[in-house]
């Protein structure tokens, strides 16, 4: 009998983080650090007045420059794509009010990303899925060791479990 409030409260904490899982302004689903400075690559969705992704490249990144601002902001250059552009999805399924797809960032290739779109009261938001250490998770970053222009020494994927909250992570290159 003593068991069941402990375990009843233990399902109840589970549920309730499902339900308060973090929403993103469509600009920022998830974004990437490197160790060398302050400024992230962020990849956001196009979406329309209804929050659905937009059928054509979608799926965008771009540059905050922290190092010059907090709302600075640059493309990708040429050079860069192969790392931090997006592979971009081949369906793109759109409903009333939200949708969904599948991604790819370049320089990961392996791990395929999950993006939904979603209504709210206060305007669109988004949210990105990726499987973390053998278990779907919500995707939050990548952060990314490199040394000189292009040596990469470390690449190690950020997220949360999507009952729990618990924080995940996953190296998915170490040299």
């Amino acid at each position: 009998m003593i068991h069941r409030p402990i375990i009843l409260l233990w399902v109840i904490s589970m549920t309730s983080y499902a339900a308060d899982l973090p929403q993103h302004p469509p600009d920022s689903v998830i974004y990437l650090t490197k160790n060398t400075n302050r400024n992230q690559v962020h990849y956001g969705v196009h979406v329309d007045e209804s929050c659905r992704p937009k059928r054509k490249d979608p799926v965008y990144a771009y540059w905050r420059m922290l190092e010059k601002g907090p709302h600075k902001t640059a493309g990708l250059m040429f050079w860069e794509q192969p790392g931090y552009g997006v592979k971009q999805p081949k369906q793109v399924h759109r409903e009333t009010d939200s949708g969904s797809l599948e991604f790819m960032i370049r320089g990961v290739p392996q791990r395929s990303l999950r993006l939904e779109t979603f209504a709210t009261d206060s305007g669109c938001r988004a949210r990105a899925y990726t499987r973390i250490g053998n278990q779907e998770a919500l995707f939050e970053r990548i952060e990314i060791e490199v040394s000189g222009w292009a040596n990469v020494h470390k690449v190690e994927i950020y997220g949360r479990n999507e009952r729990t909250g618990e924080v995940v992570s996953e190296i998915t290159h170490q040299d």
